[in-house]
This record gives C-alpha cells, sequence and structure tokens, in this order.
C-alpha cells in the first residue's frame, strides 16, 4: 500500500473536520442501525449483484453487494484437492474443509487457469446467534473490489482517497472506509480537508482475488464431482458436524488459486497495514497457516466495518511476527 501525505488546506477554518463530515453523511436505512458513532448493518443480511461491474459510491459502501461469478456450477472442471500433497495426522480430505466451508481446486476450461471453489456450509444464519459465513465473506469480498476499484487509474480523476492513518474506534474504521467512496473523494478533490494528519492511499498490496458468487443444489455439485474428491460423509471441526445435503441449495465464492510460498513480513505488513486503515478488524481466532506467499487466504479472519462481529477490541495494529507466531 502507497501513503503519502495530503496536501494541506488552504482556508482551515473554513472546513469542518474530516470526522465531523463524513458522519453527518452516514445513512439511516431499514436494515442499519448506528453503534457509537458507526455504521453497523443488521446481522446475518446480506444482497447479491448479478452483474460485474462494483460501483463506489456511498451507497454501494453502505451495502456491499458482491459480483456474481460469470461461470456456473456446470462450467466446473474439478482439479482436485487443495491439500493434496499436505503431511498431518488427518486425512488430506478433512484438511480442505474448516468450520465456514469445504474447498477445492477447479478449472472453468480443460488447461486453462486454476481457481478455488469455497462451498459455504451454513444455508441459513446459524443458532445460537453466531457469524453467519455467507454474510461474512460475501461483504469482505465485496469491499475489498471496490476498494480495488476505487483505486483504480480509472477513478483517480474523481479526487484522493484520504484516511486517519492511525484509526483506534469504531467512527475512525467508518469514516476510513468511506474515504474510498466516490462522493467523500469529490469532497476532497473541491475543498481539503483541515486535518493535516491525513494521508492519502494510491494502491492496494497483494490480495486475494474473489471472482464472485455461485449458488446451487448440493446434488448438482455431487453429480459433476469425482467421487474421490467428495468430502468426508461427517467432518468434525470441533464438535461441530459437518457435511453436504443433496436436497439444500448452497452459496460459494470463486478464489484465485495461490500457489504455496514463503511468506515475506514485509509484504504481510503492507496486507495488514491497508486492512487496519480501510477499516477491517479481526475474528477472535487467526491463524498463521491460513498467509501464504503473504497473502492472506481465508477472508473470514477479517470483519469489515459495520459488519455483523465488528469488533472494537479486535480492531488495530498487527504486526507480521504477531500473525506468524
Amino acid at each position: 500500500m502507497t501513503l503519502r501525505k495530503k496536501t494541506p488546506a488552504r482556508k482551515a477554518a473554513t472546513h469542518p473536520s474530516p470526522n465531523h463530515s463524513t458522519l453527518r453523511l452516514l445513512p439511516n436505512v431499514s436494515g442499519k442501525r448506528r453503534l457509537g458513532g458507526a455504521m453497523k448493518r443488521g446481522a446475518h443480511t446480506y444482497t447479491l449483484m448479478d452483474d460485474n461491474h462494483p460501483g463506489c459510491s456511498f451507497s454501494d459502501f453502505s451495502w456491499p453487494r458482491l459480483q456474481q461469478c460469470p461461470h456456473d456450477v456446470k462450467s466446473i472442471i474439478f482439479a482436485g484437492r487443495i491439500n493434496s500433497a499436505a503431511k498431518d495426522s488427518r486425512s488430506i480430505a478433512d484438511l480442505d474443509g474448516g468450520l465456514d466451508g469445504y474447498n477445492w481446486k477447479i478449472r472453468f476450461e480443460d488447461g486453462g487457469p486454476l481457481y478455488v471453489l469455497k462451498m459455504l456450509w451454513d444455508t441459513e444464519p446459524p443458532t445460537p446467534s453466531h457469524y453467519f459465513a455467507v454474510q461474512r465473506e460475501f461483504h469482505n469480498a465485496a469491499l475489498l473490489q471496490m476498494m480495488q476499484a476505487a483505486l483504480s487509474e480509472d477513478k483517480a480523476w474523481l479526487g484522493p482517497v484520504l484516511v486517519d492513518p492511525s484509526p483506534a474506534s469504531a467512527a475512525a474504521a467508518t469514516i476510513n472506509m468511506f474515504a474510498f467512496c466516490d462522493e467523500t473523494r469529490g469532497r476532497n478533490a473541491a475543498e481539503p480537508p483541515a486535518n493535516d494528519k491525513l494521508v492519502e492511499v494510491t494502491t492496494m498490496p497483494r490480495m486475494r482475488r474473489c471472482f464472485g458468487w455461485m449458488r446451487f443444489r448440493g446434488i448438482e455439485l455431487l453429480r459433476r464431482m469425482p467421487a474421490d474428491l467428495h468430502p468426508p460423509m461427517s467432518l468434525m471441526v470441533g464438535k461441530v458436524e459437518r457435511c453436504i445435503d443433496a436436497d439444500l441449495t448452497y452459496m460459494a465464492l470463486v478464489y484465485e488459486f495461490v500457489e504455496e510460498g514463503e511468506n515475506d513480513p514485509a509484504a504481510m505488513q503492507e496486507v495488514l497495514d491497508f486492512l487496519w486503515r480501510a477499516g477491517f478488524a479481526y475474528a477472535p481466532v487467526t491463524k498463521a497457516e491460513n498467509w501464504t506467499s503473504s497473502v492472506l487466504l481465508d477472508h473470514s479472519e477479517i470483519v469489515g466495518c459495520g459488519e455483523h462481529g465488528w469488533d472494537e477490541r479486535l480492531f488495530g495494529h498487527r504486526t507480521a511476527k504477531e500473525v506468524l507466531r
């Protein structure tokens, strides 16, 4: 992530602080509620987007919508297991799944690039109340897509993305997230904010790309899948049992396949700093094994600003050394 100090305001006394001007714009929309000066989205709610053109408006950031994958389940060619070379006391099949979902290497054409299909187990919000993996991963992917689009050259004319480099509260996280939206950038271009501590974000570090969502019935997936790639009939994750029900409809995400490699602490730190300054908090449990080649693989480890489960106690600066220990 590239940061640079903003151009000082010419008439600081005539401009309200970025905090005040941004918070006044926070919407009071059904399905959202205010919490500590920050926006909080309703638990276990999400929406889908059928096209492939993420917007960057205030409304888009208020209600993130993930793009649909241009391919469907009938296009999937299964290419193998994720952990085919892993050495562990558990079976290889167990290693490809977790509490949230199950993963396969796939292609959409013979000889084409590898992707990862992550099918999410929960088809409805879990009870007792717990985070809903569909909502968390869909919203995280949508937010990152919009931020990437906001930092593209095509958007440079709108104005700078100015953020607090050391956000420490829910309100500061919210303001930083909305710094990426078109309306905030337009105001920054017209009248630079008075706060001379803000810095400009010009690039996004290496993040795992998401190519959108899929939806299919369990039987549709199983019929296309070679028998030796079926997940275990009963996958135990702690005390939770997971399996595919042929009659249920599942949601899935298509991610890029990241080759396994060494983690460079400096490259990881760029990712961690970007996520912090973009308003993301962390899940209560994070794992070093979810990083490879300096890329965060499991996006359920982060919680987008305003999402169910975002916790100020889990928001703040982290170092690569802390993550890898």
